[in-house]
Formats: C-alpha cells, sequence, structure tokens
C-alpha cells in the first residue's frame, strides 16, 4: 500500500499510538494547502456522522493536531489493520460553509446537468502530472445494461461496471481492459436449519466436491482468482494457520452423506454468470452422489452468493469479534485471530469458490494504463489520453 498524503508514519512501541506526517506540498482545489486540521475535521465528521466511510475510523479513539503536518491518532486496540482502513477522502475544514464538492485529486468539480450529468475540469492545483484530458463528463445511470449500451455506442469512453460482461468484451481486441481483483467473492452460504447442511460431514462433502477453477472458467470466462483460504486471503483474521477443502474428489466420495442426500441450491435468477456457476456446481455435487435441485427462491440448503465474505457468518464469530475490539495486547489478540481462523475451518459456515474479475474498459482511441483499486476505479485517470479520433 502505497501513501498518497501521507510522507511517513510511525507507530508507538505498544502500538497503541500511530503518528502521521503529511506531505506539504498537497492543495485542495481551491488552493489552500492540506494540513494536519483537515485531517483532524475529517476523522471527527466521520466519527459524528454515520456514513459510508464512517467504519473506517471505528478503531481511532482520538485524534490531535500535534503540528501543521502531524497528527497522532490514539488507537483503541493493538493490531489494529488501520493503514488499511485509512483510505477515504479528506475534506477541508473549511468545507462546512461550502456547496461545492472539492478534494485534493486531479480533477476539481465543474457543474452538474440535473441529475444526469456531473462535469469536472482539470485540477489548477493538482500536486502531481497534470491530467491530459481536460474534461470529464460522468453519466449517471442507474441501469447496468444501459451502461454497457452507452459504451458500446461510443456515447461514453470508459466504464467499470459492477461484474464485467467478459463474454461481450472480454476478447475485444479493440478495447483495453485493466482487470484487478476485488472483495466480492463467488461463495456458497450453507443453511446450518435444514437437515443437509447442518451436517458438517455434508458441508465438507460439498467442498471437496468443486473445483473452482473448471467453475470460473465456465461461468466467469476464468477471469479471476480462485480462493485458497475461507475468505479473502489479506483478511486480518487469515494470516493464521487454519483448514482450507482444496478439490479432492477422492475425499468427496468417501465421506458418507448424512441426513439426507437431497440438496436445494439457491441463486441469483437475474445475473447470468451465477446461473452458470449453479449448472456447473449442481453437475459436480451430483457427480459426488448428491441430488441437486437449483431454486432461485424459497428456502435453500445452499446458496451462491456474490458479495463479502464475513466471519461473523460462523457460530460464535461475533463474540470473538467483540474480544478482538478490546484487546489491548498483540499477544491477545493474535490468540483470539487464531480461534477465528481455527473456527472458520472446524465450522465450515461458509466455502470461498474464486473472486470474478472486476476490470474497467477504454474504449477505442482512448490510450494510457489505469491502477484500479476498491477505493478507486478509475486511479490513474490523469495518466489517461486519447487520439485525434476519441472525444472526451
Amino acid at each position: 500500500m502505497q501513501p498518497l498524503l501521507v510522507s511517513s508514519y510511525e507507530f508507538s512501541d505498544d502500538g497503541d499510538i500511530l503518528d502521521l506526517y503529511l506531505n506539504t506540498d498537497i492543495y485542495f482545489q481551491d488552493g489552500t494547502n492540506l494540513d494536519a486540521g483537515d485531517v483532524v475535521y475529517t476523522i471527527s465528521q466521520l466519527k459524528a456522522k454515520k456514513n459510508y466511510y464512517s467504519d473506517k475510523v471505528s478503531g481511532i479513539d482520538t485524534a490531535t493536531v500535534m503540528d501543521t503536518d502531524w497528527v497522532r491518532l490514539i488507537l483503541k486496540r493493538t493490531g489494529l489493520d488501520e493503514l488499511t482502513d485509512l483510505t477515504f477522502p479528506i475534506v477541508s475544514a473549511g468545507y462546512q460553509n461550502q456547496t461545492v464538492p472539492m478534494g485534493t485529486g486531479p480533477y476539481r468539480f465543474d457543474k452538474a446537468v440535473g441529475k444526469r450529468e456531473i462535469h469536472l475540469a482539470a485540477s489548477e492545483n493538482y500536486h502531481g502530472t497534470a491530467p491530459y484530458i481536460p474534461t470529464v463528463i460522468i453519466y449517471l445511470v442507474a441501469d447496468s445494461s444501459l451502461i454497457e449500451q452507452c459504451f458500446a455506442t461510443t456515447r461514453t469512453n470508459m466504464f467499470a461496471p459492477y461484474i464485467l460482461s467478459w463474454g461481450s468484451y472480454g476478447n475485444d481486441a479493440n478495447l483495453d481492459i485493466t482487470r484487478y481483483t476485488g472483495s466480492l467473492a463467488l461463495y456458497l452460504e450453507f443453511n446450518t436449519k435444514r437437515p443437509f447442511a447442518s451436517s458438517l460431514s455434508n458441508r465438507q462433502k460439498t467442498a471437496y466436491a468443486l473445483n473452482a477453477s473448471d467453475i470460473l472458467k465456465g461461468s466467469y470466462w476464468g477471469k479471476g482468482l480462485t480462493a485458497e483460504t475461507l475468505v479473502k486471503p489479506d483478511a486480518w483474521y487469515m494470516g493464521y494457520q487454519t483448514t482450507y477443502y482444496a478439490y479432492d474428489p477422492e475425499k468427496a466420495a468417501d465421506i458418507e452423506t448424512e441426513n439426507t442426500n437431497e440438496v436445494v441450491l439457491l441463486y441469483q435468477e437475474d445475473e447470468e454468470m451465477e446461473k452458470d456457476a449453479a449448472d456447473l456446481i449442481k453437475q459436480e455435487l451430483e457427480a459426488a452422489g448428491l441430488s441437486v435441485t437449483l431454486t432461485t427462491s424459497g428456502d435453500y440448503d445452499i446458496a451462491l452468493r456474490l458479495g463479502e465474505v464475513s466471519m461473523t457468518q460462523a457460530a460464535d464469530m461475533v463474540g470473538l469479534k467483540d474480544q478482538l475490539e478490546k484487546a489491548t495486547l498483540d499477544e491477545t489478540f493474535s490468540q483470539i485471530a487464531q480461534q477465528v481462523a481455527e473456527k472458520m475451518g472446524e465450522q465450515l459456515p461458509v466455502y470461498n469458490l474464486f473472486y470474478p474479475a472486476l476490470g474497467v474498459a477504454l474504449g477505442a482511441g482512448v490510450h494510457g494504463q489505469l491502477q484500479p483499486s476498491l477505493s478507486s476505479v478509475y486511479n490513474g485517470i490523469e495518466d489517461i489520453y486519447m487520439d485525434q479520433g476519441g472525444q472526451p
């Protein structure tokens, strides 16, 4: 992780204090210098008013201005992954009296056209290289199919859908598609209140029977990252030894089914790629001796989900999470985190298949390389340029 607004940082020996030293050449789009007061103001606002970024400051007890370029954070516990959490925009302390959005990025707000368009202009006060493209127009479209239609008809030059339709765009030589792995996983959620999934051995049999690599190829065109852990590999509680049930059809065949061999598999009806994945899962589970019925509603034994896998989906995890938040020693934190990892492996409340690749597509006439991330899909847009055939 590369800091953008911070030149350096330092933890205290006990991990309770995090000092942030800011770059002194960062300016807001109105020309004012970003300083420690702006950082403290932003954190105080996020803690006081619930919004999209509030969870990122939940582990901060206090934020104090030590100098114009020095902020001290007192943390609620050691072991907190604060550096990952500190990925939110900083608002100017003077912004409370303004109505125009303002930040420190390469583009500034120019105007809005109703609720349909947002126009951005290159910022004269950006600390990095000036953008090649002087104007960016953002179209606000709620329908994902309409987003693709706008791109296909060249009304837009780039787009980043929720999940890219790789079948439509993945092999188009005229497009430049940058892939990146998000936090969304295609995973199985077991309904342990029903006979089949209430059996741990049945859940294990299911996991061993599934070839995630083949399912990825057959449903998401092989565009993604197969899972090797029960949850996202960089989650703080997966840095410990745990159990994973890699594809092993022989083990699946050796496990005797308990209670019933009839399985109802739920999937989302309006997601074509999930339907393809559900069909493949059905085939592989039936090869292991199970009888599978697909459904898009009602009761289920296994649900095919696309989302973020949480540790709280396992029994007793909520209590362990509370203990983690109260841990004040690194040793205590590590011990509890180890318990979390072990319980995920022992209980198998979910089974992670793969992370579908997300993508940002650049149309014909658009050149350069984006560096997309979850927090900034169009990161690097200032380095994108267009040839004479393109129109911003």
